[in-house]
């Protein structure tokens, strides 16, 4: 997800460490820092939910209410174009046949 530019190495290192402390406890270590541990892990994943769902940072501003993309080639961003309407289709990579779908439509 990395290379592929979908987070940023600063969560990409959050995640590895906690992938670490996931095996620590899936092989019996210590509960000593159970609660701390238990949110790194709740804040990591919603960190991972929000750089890729929704209107991720790297790719949305919201200005004055309205959503604006900033990289419209990322193959997070489907869309179409009517006119001066940008209507947002969805967050995630959709198909060649998907996105030529929705652009005759």
């Amino acid at each position: 997800m990395l290379s592929a530019g979908l987070i940023d190495r600063d969560l990409a290192n959050e995640l590895s460490a906690l992938y670490e402390i996931r095996c620590q406890y899936l092989h019996s270590s210590s509960l000593n820092n159970l609660e701390a541990d238990a949110l790194r892990c709740v804040r990591g994943a919603y960190a991972f939910l929000k750089q890729i769902i929704g209107f991720p940072e790297h790719l949305f501003a919201i200005n004055g209410g309205a959503v604006e993309c900033l990289d419209t080639d990322n193959p997070l961003f489907a869309h179409t174009d009517d006119g001066e309407l940008v209507r947002i289709i969805s967050a995630r990579e959709v198909t060649h046949g998907e996105r030529k779908s929705y652009e005759e439509s």
